[in-house]
């Protein structure tokens, strides 16, 4: 191979003074020399493309755009790690979910980041970081890696403390849901550190627009798949399920929107409300429609259709068909991507 020396370099006029490097070729710079760009007016365009398509053997110092994450991150001749990290002069830490400390947004992200193995995963929820049970595969066949589990034992561990928020609704108050399956008493918490609670009330209430919902607050996922393993129906009356309607607003705002519908649903919300351009085929997961009155029932893998959202998710259980009525949810799961 042969070295040529220069002090300048530049293109022919028929390139537009353009410099063009081979593919498979190299342009060094000697150690004793320096790359002066200051006098560019424009950018800098950097390397990009997806984790798969990282550097078989990087070196120590690459520097990218990693287009599945959507950051910049450099090989810090171990790992890569996002460029923020580095840049801070503290150590880098690579996303990965693989402590506290690098916590993740999600588990399909923590597996981007290099989380392949393993059966924990600690991830962004709201304003505080908690472990879930991690499943590093293609747990469905839907060519996603990275899934996480949050049910009702990891619920009754984080709820009770707040360290995942959670809200209970109701309104008329004669239907206000609660977090215990005494169905005479209106409002409780006995059972939350079983992650179990009751929808609906068996009380009459004097007719109007109604509705009764359980959220818990979720990492900012991109797609799920719900089980509904052990849920028990009560009250003076039958529950009625049946298919819901699909009030987005009302449902989103806790806003009382119909009078003794039909359902027992449950969505997941993206936390964007209309106001924010959110819609039902962007911002819902439909997981049950209100027309499953089975235990065991699983839904399909549902997914946003904007992608990640940019807010904190919340998994949704209510009706508007609580008169002298209530169903309660006593083993239920959700996996999240």
């Amino acid at each position: 191979m042969s070295t040529l020396r220069v002090s300048k370099l530049a293109g022919t006029a028929n390139s537009l003074n353009q410099v063009t490097v081979p593919a498979g070729k190299k342009l060094k710079i000697g150690a004793d020399a320096s790359l002066d760009l200051s006098g560019l007016d424009t950018a800098l365009q950097l390397p990009a493309g997806t984790t798969a398509q990282r550097p078989g053997s990087p070196a120590t110092g690459y520097w990218r755009y990693n287009t599945t994450i959507s950051k910049f991150e450099v090989y810090t001749g171990s790992s890569w790690a996002e460029l923020n990290a580095a840049a801070t002069g503290a150590s880098a830490i690579t996303r990965d979910g693989s402590s506290a400390v690098a916590a993740a947004d999600n588990p399909g992200d923590a597996y981007d980041a290099g989380l392949t193995s393993g059966n924990e995963v600690w991830l962004n929820v709201g304003d505080s970081v908690l472990p879930f049970e991690y499943d590093p595969s293609d747990r469905f066949g839907t060519g996603d890696n990275g899934w996480a589990l949050l049910n009702h034992t990891w619920f009754g561990t984080y709820g009770p403390s707040h360290l995942v928020d959670y809200f209970s609704y109701g309104s008329p108050r004669t239907i206000e849901p609660a977090f215990q399956s005494d169905y005479n008493a209106r409002v409780g918490r006995t059972s939350i550190a079983s992650g179990h609670f009751r929808i609906g009330f068996n009380e009459q209430h004097g007719g109007g627009n109604s509705l009764s919902t359980v959220r818990i607050q979720m990492p900012k996922m991109t797609k799920a798949r719900y089980y509904k393993d052990n849920r028990e129906n009560g009250g003076a009356d039958t529950a009625d399920y049946g298919s819901f309607s699909q009030n987005f607003n009302g449902i989103n705002r806790n806003s009382p929107y119909e009078n003794n519908g039909s359902g027992y649903w449950m969505v997941i919300w993206s936390g964007r409300d209309s106001n924010q351009g959110g819609s039902v085929g962007n911002d819902w997961m439909i997981m049950d429609n209100g027309n499953n009155n089975q235990n065991g029932y699983v839904s399909s893998v549902q997914s946003f259709g904007a992608g990640k959202p940019s807010t904190d998710p919340f998994a949704i259980w209510g009706t508007t068909d609580a008169y002298r009525e209530y169903v309660y949810y006593k083993e239920w799961r959700i996996w999240f991507h």
